[in-house]
């Protein structure tokens, strides 16, 4: 920082461009005037300020005079180095431009440029208190850019600035502690001079510190996705995030901080329950706050990454399932001992009878029952150990991740896939007959409505095996009837029942399917579903319906997105070919490892152009693909609950979703398989919030925002949606600072516990 006293003599004029103006060369006189008493009043009013001795006062008040500023300013001018900037006011022609590169005005075609020695110096604003616009752009008739941030923007500040110290300081520093005598065999403590000097610097340094680290946390803050939102954020909304903060707290105090709902870990140790611990640990909590009520009546937006055989609670298709004559149920194990119950396997199926003659009859709970032998569904709630209701309750606890499976010592993502995959089993036969499809997705429409959903797009299997039986299991019902049941029920949904109509098209707008087959196809079968899924886009009756392409299936044991490059590639060509569009929506990224071909698909991904990628939990580990990704206006579909419990992230606070986030790489929040993880797409809105404890409203309005923007919808229907989105968001917001969602107590304050130090918001709306 410092420089010698030779280097305070500015250089001689003649460096810039030779002018003929007499204006010109009176300007040029006034900077170096103007540069070179700067520089002296700034080095020696700063030695003024540090030091304050008799003797750096006298020189400092002596140089000062000298150089045309008296006693008496000489503190103002080393405290507002832009008094005289209104001498630059004028030189509308001459700006340093970028680095100090060139001077832009106006130049003859002979004109010299500028010298070494005035090139140094205009590149090294740090070295002058001249508020000379360095390095920015100029403006149009060669204005300089020097207005100052509004306090919408945010800069990137100097961070190195604070480390420097000054010269005259270092001296200074010097000269006391040669007085002083250190050593190890005798500590003793800084004498009181050299206290005094460093308390005198470091009174300055700490208010230097605290404003460079104020404006590197809003710059840093600038960067992620909650800016844009926050920006432009109404005076209701702004209202609506200070009462969305107070409810937090309030939550946290009354739900998560009370004493009796500690937990007794190993060796009896006491754990507080908090907010953002394991979702299977807090879910009986979760649902009696404030937050996930607000959460549920939030306004969401699209939905985008569905599992659609895995989207209602269990009881659902169980309850269906009981009253079908033909639905059977087997196991892999006999049923005799209480960990059997745990260990089996189960699944479902609608049979006819020869299907039922080939596999052989059998009971479970025999001791001589063999694996995959069949028994009607009715008779096993019957012969069920407790009967009927218990029967029931025990399937549907087979049907969902419990903590202790989830979160056990031993548990490793493996041993978790094990368990979904088993889960999966189980539910395609409760739900691969005519009757449960059907009802199956009129109940998720509605499901949809509930939640606030205003459109989504469903992952269905496709497969040319598939198992959608009529209910007596006579015909086999193929992929193409599957989407009509789809369509039929969507419609049926739309035209609505009992006065319905209004209401299911004024929440859900939009429904379209995303065409999945497994990953652990070959190439000739992931190729013929390729082409079923165009002829889908090409005819009519489901065009506005199919949305776009992906794999499915356990990332790490099924094939790499590179296995199928060429029938990828093939089938880019044939769209274009056809002037149409159905875009890739892999699954990738939903691993832990580094390094082999599992953790490659990001790369594959990102060269075969997908649109959206499904968790992407992976995706910070590879800045380059993430950097292009983000460039390419890639979203990834977060699933913050079902990445925990698969094993990717022990508590959400650990989710690759804020890194993300930091990055403003766009992402929405979906369900994947709720079923199995006992939450629907509000739990998953509440989960990704409790990750962050600076989480605001506003952030949830950009990832709703970004849910609407990165789906498949048409232009059309995408702007109705959005319109819809918005005026929903409204009323939400006015209902949040209304008080809807605020319990409480007959007082009229926030229902709390007072004990726990619970902050208690006015009544009213805040902030207006």
């Amino acid at each position: 920082m410092g420089r010698s006293d030779d280097s305070l003599d500015a250089p001689e004029p003649n460096h810039y461009a030779q002018k003929t103006s007499e204006d010109h060369q009176q300007t040029l006189s006034d900077i170096v005037k103007l540069t070179r008493r700067r520089r002296l009043v700034q080095r020696f009013a700063n030695r003024f300020r540090s030091s304050h001795s008799d003797k750096d006062d006298q020189l400092a008040k002596k140089l000062a005079v000298e150089g045309g500023v008296g006693e008496g300013r000489l503190q103002a001018e080393a405290e507002q180095p832009k008094q005289d900037e209104a001498i630059l006011a004028p030189l509308t022609g001459m700006v340093v431009g970028a680095q100090g590169s060139r001077v832009v005005e106006d130049r003859g075609q002979n004109e010299p440029k500028r010298s070494r020695q005035s090139d140094a110096l205009a590149a090294s604003p740090a070295d002058t208190t001249l508020d000379v616009p360095w390095g920015e752009a100029v403006k149009a008739g060669g204005q300089a850019a020097s207005r100052q941030p509004t306090q919408d923007e945010t800069t990137d500040p100097p961070i190195g600035k604070v480390l420097e110290v000054p010269d005259h300081f270092l001296c200074d520093l010097r000269d006391v502690l040669e007085k002083c005598q250190f050593s190890l065999e005798s500590p003793s403590e800084l004498t009181e001079e050299l206290e005094g000097k460093l308390a005198l610097y470091s009174g300055e340094k700490v208010k230097e510190y605290d404003v460079l680290r104020q404006q590197g946390t809003r710059h840093e803050g600038s960067l992620g996705f909650e800016y844009a939102c926050t920006k432009k954020a109404s005076k209701t909304e702004i209202a609506a995030n200070e009462v969305l903060q107070h409810l937090k707290k309030n939550d946290i105090a009354r739900f998560y901080n009370k004493r009796d709902t500690e937990r007794i870990g190993y060796g009896g140790q006491k754990h507080k329950r908090f907010y953002g611990d394991h979702f299977l640990s807090n879910v009986d909590l979760i649902e009696r706050t404030q937050l996930f009520a607000l959460c549920r009546t939030m306004p969401k937006g699209a939905h985008l990454h569905i599992h659609f055989n895995a989207n209602l609670v269990p009881s659902f298709l169980l309850s269906i399932a009981r009253d079908q004559e033909r639905m059977f149920i087997w196991s892999d194990i006999p049923l005799l001992q209480a960990e059997a119950f745990d260990l089996c396997r189960i699944q479902f199926s609608i049979m006819n009878e020869a299907a039922v003659e080939a596999n052989g009859r059998g009971n479970p709970f025999d001791a001589r029952y063999e694996k995959g032998q069949v028994m009607q569904f009715r008779h096993f709630l019957r012969a069920y150990p407790g009967e009927e209701e218990a029967a029931l309750d025990w399937l549907q606890k087979k049907l969902v991740f419990q903590e202790e499976e989830a979160h056990d010592l031993l548990q490793t993502q493996t041993g978790a896939w094990e368990k979904f995959n088993s889960r999966t089993q189980m539910m395609k036969g409760l739900f691969n007959y005519e009757t449960a499809y059907r009802k199956y997705t009129r109940q998720c429409l509605e499901e949809f409505a509930a939640e606030n959903i205003q459109y989504a797009e469903i992952r269905p299997n496709f497969m040319s095996s598939n198992q959608v039986w009529k209910d007596d299991g006579s015909y086999r019902i193929d992929n193409v009837g599957i989407m009509h049941l789809i369509i039929e029920e969507y419609e049926a949904f739309q035209n609505g029942e009992n006065g319905q109509r209004g209401h299911n098209r004024d929440v859900v707008k939009g429904l379209k399917v995303i065409y999945c087959t497994p990953r652990s196809f070959s190439e000739k079968q992931v190729g013929d579903a390729l082409i079923q899924c165009f002829q889908f886009k090409m005819d009519k009756r489901f065009s506005k319906y199919i949305a776009g392409f992906d794999l499915v299936g356990e990332e790490g044991e099924g094939k790499p997105l590179n296995f199928f490059r060429k029938q990828f590639l093939e089938f880019q060509a044939l769209c274009k070919a056809a002037n149409t569009e159905i875009p890739f929506l892999f699954h990738c990224g939903e691993t832990l490892d580094i390094g082999t071909d599992t953790d490659g698909n990001l790369m594959d991904a990102l060269l075969l152009g997908a649109k959206r990628i499904g968790h992407g939990f992976a995706l910070p580990r590879h800045p380059y693909v993430m950097a292009k990704m983000k460039q390419h206006n890639v979203c990834v579909e977060v699933c913050p609950i079902s990445n925990e419990i698969l094993g990717l992230t022990p508590r959400i606070s650990g989710h690759s979703a804020y890194s993300l986030l930091a990055n403003n790489v766009p992402c929405t929040i979906s369900t994947d398989n709720g079923t199995l993880f006992r939450s629907r797409l509000s739990h998953d809105f509440y989960q990704i919030m409790a990750g962050k404890s600076d989480m605001t409203l506003h952030g949830l309005r950009q990832l709703a925002e970004w849910s609407i923007e990165h789906s498949c919808m048409e232009p059309d229907l995408m702007q109705e949606v959005r319109e819809a989105w918005e005026e929903r968001w409204d009323e939400f917001c006015n209902q949040i600072v209304g008080g809807e969602f605020t319990i409480r107590d007959d007082a009229g304050d926030m229902a709390a516990e007072a004990d726990f130090g619970v902050y208690k918001p006015p009544i009213g709306p805040p902030g207006l």
